[in-house]
């Protein structure tokens, strides 16, 4: 079974999903860096977990690391 990890970015607004963006297997590190998670952050997200608010300087790196959003 493979785990698929994403990034839902939502408005602030109005809450509504704006981008789905999955992330290679290879790059959780690459999250890891861009949100400044400590280890017990990444743990959560290794298991689905963690919820994180980040800023557009965050979306703009994330959406980097996959360059066809889901949505």
């Amino acid at each position: 079974m493979t785990i698929i990890y994403t990034i839902d970015v939502y408005s602030k607004v109005d809450e509504a999903l704006l981008l789905e963006i999955e992330i290679p297997e290879n790059k959780p590190s690459d999250v890891a860096e861009i949100m400044g998670w400590s280890e017990e952050d990444k743990k959560e997200f290794s298991l689905g977990i963690g919820v994180y608010n980040i800023n557009e300087s965050q979306a703009i790196k994330l959406e980097s690391l996959c360059p066809l959003p889901l949505k």
